[in-house]
């Protein structure tokens, strides 16, 4: 009996690809193709059970016959056409592998950002003196999560041994014991008006696109913090800027951003502004972060309960 076609879109090294040999090929067919490849060779639709890619257009969509399910190698879904995908009732599944370092690189984000870490450093290096920089303290202060799924979760774990209220905004509204009730869920005017510092890990969906606009940042106090883990697009840049010019934020942090040519232009000039290039999800344990996406395929694969199945109405 034949195995099911697994094609491989998303741009892995050697060392990735073997290991999802490893786990899969008991299960796969498995063919590693470029997108930009596939999106320029292909002249008649390929046969392929199951797609691993972080991206799936229409167009693309419109190549391959026979699809019954999609992974994404992360937990974004912004990539996907997920109304087309809806449309011919192809699973999709994502994965959370990647929290519990994006979770760590939020956390040292916000340390760089409250001990001016970058600004000392530049200093030192220029054996300029450093007695003029004075740096902030997480002790006593209240946190606020936005998005309380599997980083949010891991945030609030990093953070629980230090002295701060945390507090979550979810999808979920109903209220419910979090963390033995050391996490207080609340609406998003309350978590604004109340913290301190506050981490975005929101996805990109209809229901967060600027979501924090000129209003709401409006509402944080002075000389807050801000950390962006989870999508820019969830941020109306304009409204950021808005924010530092008034000085609303002491410190922002950014590892997500607009799909602009030169995403940084407007805050390089900034030293209240640590950039950081996507980079959270990086770790250097191998394969690690594509463990849940190759489980995921077999559990597809096997026919079994899909984990991190993605409920395609509501886009996460």
């Amino acid at each position: 009996m034949a195995l099911p076609n697994l094609v491989v879109l998303h741009q892995i090294g050697e060392r990735d690809r073997e290991f999802v040999r490893d786990q899969l090929e008991p299960y796969f067919d498995i063919n590693f193709v470029a997108e930009a490849h596939f999106l320029n060779s292909v002249s008649h639709p390929v046969r392929a059970e199951a797609i691993f890619s972080r991206i799936m257009t229409r167009k693309m969509l419109s190549g391959f016959e026979g699809l019954e399910f999609i992974q994404t190698p992360g937990t974004g879904l912004d990539g996907l056409d997920l109304e087309a995908i809806a449309g011919r009732q192809i699973q999709v599944a994502n994965s959370h592998s990647a929290a519990p370092y994006i979770a760590e690189h939020a956390v040292a984000l916000l340390f760089s950002a409250l001990k001016k870490i970058p600004q000392i450093d530049q200093r030192v290096r220029k054996s300029k003196p450093t007695a003029g920089i004075h740096s902030n303290s997480l002790q006593g202060k209240t946190v606020g999560i936005a998005g309380f799924g599997h980083v949010g979760q891991k945030i609030a774990a990093l953070l629980s041994g230090f002295d701060v209220e945390i507090l979550c905004l979810r999808r979920r509204k109903e209220r419910v014991k979090l963390f033995d009730g050391k996490v207080k869920q609340v609406g998003l005017n309350e978590l604004l008006a109340q913290l301190d510092i506050l981490f975005i890990c929101l996805p990109l969906t209809r229901q967060t696109l600027n979501l924090f606009g000129s209003a709401e940042l409006s509402k944080l106090k002075p000389n807050s913090y801000l950390v962006n883990v989870g999508r820019a697009e969830v941020i109306q840049r304009s409204a950021l800027l808005e924010a530092l010019s008034e000085d609303k934020l002491a410190g922002l942090a950014m590892d997500v951003w607009w799909p602009d040519e030169d995403p940084f232009a407007s805050f390089v000039s900034d030293d209240r502004v640590i950039l950081s290039p996507h980079r959270a999800g990086s770790d250097e344990d191998g394969p690690t972060y594509l463990r849940g996406a190759v489980e995921s395929l077999g559990q597809f694969a096997r026919r079994e309960p899909l984990e991190n199945l993605v409920d395609l109405s509501s886009g996460y």
